[in-house]
């Protein structure tokens, strides 16, 4: 659950106006003024994200309210890691997630992006199992991502869960053009 109370507390010590926390984290300032009334329980990891950057925070701080327990705490998972260090094992997703005692339809919603804010208990267990890190399962955000790069060195890219085959040129075509009319329109509402 966002933790509404602790936006508006560092907006208001950082006299900040709810329409520069907007245009910093690429929101709408009504959106940011819901978010700090509670009425948005879960904003999505980039927005969550964005607003740890502004004001300088740990972007965890922002997704539990006081006194709740580490449960609700929830990360966003880097599949890809994830799915490598299985493969590395050579177990399926049914022994991997017998090892790390969960259900085994879980771990399938996480490493196929269906699922991509995992609890802290739930990525804790899978860290025991995989023996890794926790942090070598959750998700970096980078600084600058090429994407037109990352989409013509793959095979298969994934987005919002579904995985798309773009080996054919034809396929290649359409996901480089969709990406080239999200850019020029994400440049038209600057």
């Amino acid at each position: 659950m966002f933790n509404s109370a602790l936006l508006a507390k560092l907006r208001k010590e950082q006299h900040l106006t709810l329409k520069k926390v907007a245009d910093f984290v690429g929101v709408t300032i009504p959106y940011i003024s819901l978010m700090e009334k509670g009425r948005v329980k879960s904003p999505s990891y980039v927005i969550v994200e964005g607003l740890a950057k502004l004001f300088r925070v740990d972007p965890q701080e922002f997704m539990t309210e006081e006194g709740t327990e580490e449960k609700g705490k929830e990360s966003v998972v880097d599949m890809m890691a994830l799915r490598e260090v299985r493969f590395t094992r050579k177990w399926s997703v049914n022994e991997a997630a017998k090892r790390a005692g969960i259900n085994p339809s879980t771990l399938s919603l996480i490493e196929n992006g269906k699922r991509r804010a995992v609890s802290m208990i739930t990525l804790n267990k899978l860290a025991a199992a995989y023996q890794v890190d926790v942090n070598d399962l959750l998700l970096k955000r980078e600084e600058y991502v090429d994407l037109t790069a990352l989409v013509m060195q793959s095979d298969t890219v994934v987005i919002d869960g579904e995985e798309i085959d773009v080996s054919s040129d034809l396929a290649m075509e359409r996901i480089l053009t969709a990406l080239r009319m999200g850019a020029a329109w994400a440049k038209e509402g600057k």
